[in-house]
């Protein structure tokens, strides 16, 4: 009987995890079919007016995507055009490849307090997801009153596209952009370590273009096997030293119940007693890779492996899977990081970030 039963759970499972990948493949695949057609001419510079990609099936956030996918496509092509129009094919620029400094991760921001000493102090990261909103930890709201280091406890400013968080980076002065409001989970009670996420509203919309540009959102409650992090934090455990020049690294995401089991002495520690549905984990088993202070609020990412239009143009587009939400010290063995799982929060999301494409099935489903 018991052998039976769990017969019938396998093939269940093996169902479920066929569709969750056949629906993923398809997605990638309609992702690749979006693309702006312009008139022929390349010289012609009139307006093309973005497709309305809304179905019945679709959620916010995966009509967001879409959006930035041809919002990309559009900013791509007018630069190929441009090119052709004055038969100057140098002015194309050459973003592809491993060794890109700028672009390769144009959602990343961070947080910026107002240093009692110098300019800006950065302690949390986070990832834009629309053209006024930020996506990060709700523990990056302020700092402790105790912090010396700082004018005031919460953060003043949000600082995008470069790779290097200097004020002046190769020359280029950073992009700034004042906070408006900060918006933390309305389940979030400190020091519990559980609904640790928050928006940062922007006072003005930010420019889209290849440097900086919204992430979507990943809405499959389903987890892909293994992710990216990038941040500004700790690359040096023993002398915490941080790093100007923005880090990454592939890191495995680990099944919830072995997350539990490894962190089972854990429980307890900053009010925290196991792993949720709205918490996921990922880490490296010999404690190679991992985030760490700094790195707060910072995404967990996988790239959407989107065909490019051009072999020199590469502008790049993530899905957020995860926020950084606390760990148990840096880079230890069998000792995987907490973050907090966005698909469980996805109509929190939407219906702050975009409050005027509230639907009944949006306002109802998964609330959180």
């Amino acid at each position: 009987m018991v052998s039976k039963y769990l017969d019938t759970m396998t093939l269940k499972f093996i169902l479920f995890a066929s569709i969750f990948y056949s629906s993923c493949l398809a997605k990638k695949d309609l992702y690749n079919k979006v693309y702006a057609t312009f008139p022929d001419d390349p010289c012609d510079v009139t307006e093309i007016k973005m497709p309305d990609f809304t179905t019945t099936r679709r959620s916010i956030s995966e009509i967001k995507c879409f959006e930035y996918i041809w919002r990309i496509r559009y900013e791509q092509g007018k630069v190929v055009r441009m090119a052709q129009c004055e038969k100057k094919e140098d002015w194309i620029p050459v973003l592809g490849g491993s060794d890109v400094s700028y672009g390769e991760y144009p959602h990343m921001g961070a947080l910026g307090w107002k240093a009692k000493v110098g300019t800006w102090i950065f302690k949390c990261g986070g990832s834009l997801i629309s053209e006024k909103f930020l996506l990060t930890a709700a523990h990056c709201s302020c700092v402790s009153s105790t912090d010396k280091s700082v004018t005031e406890v919460q953060p003043k400013i949000v600082r995008l596209g470069c790779k290097n968080i200097m004020d002046v980076d190769k020359g280029t002065h950073a992009y700034d952009v004042n906070i408006l409001r900060f918006i933390s989970h309305h389940r979030y009670h400190p020091p519990r370590q559980y609904y640790d996420i928050a928006l940062v509203e922007l006072e003005q919309e930010v420019t889209f273009r290849w440097q900086v540009h919204p992430a979507c959102l990943w809405t499959e409650f389903s987890n892909p096997d293994e992710g990216t992090v990038t941040g500004w934090g700790v690359v040096e455990t023993g002398s915490l030293k941080t790093s100007p020049e923005l880090q990454k690294a592939d890191i495995r995401i680990v099944e919830s119940d072995d997350c539990d089991e490894m962190l089972q002495m854990k429980r307890n520690q900053r009010k925290w007693w196991g792993i949720v549905w709205h918490q996921l984990c990922a880490g490296d088993s010999a404690g190679r890779i991992d985030t760490c202070k700094g790195d707060s609020g910072g995404p967990l990412q996988t790239r959407i492996p989107l065909r490019r239009s051009s072999t020199l143009l590469q502008w790049k587009l993530y899905q957020i899977v995860g926020v950084t939400s606390f760990g148990f010290g840096c880079a230890r063995p069998n000792t995987p990081s907490i973050y907090t799982r966005v698909a469980s929060f996805v109509s929190w999301i939407e219906n702050i970030v975009w409050p005027s494409n509230k639907t009944l099935e949006n306002r109802f489903l998964f609330n959180t």
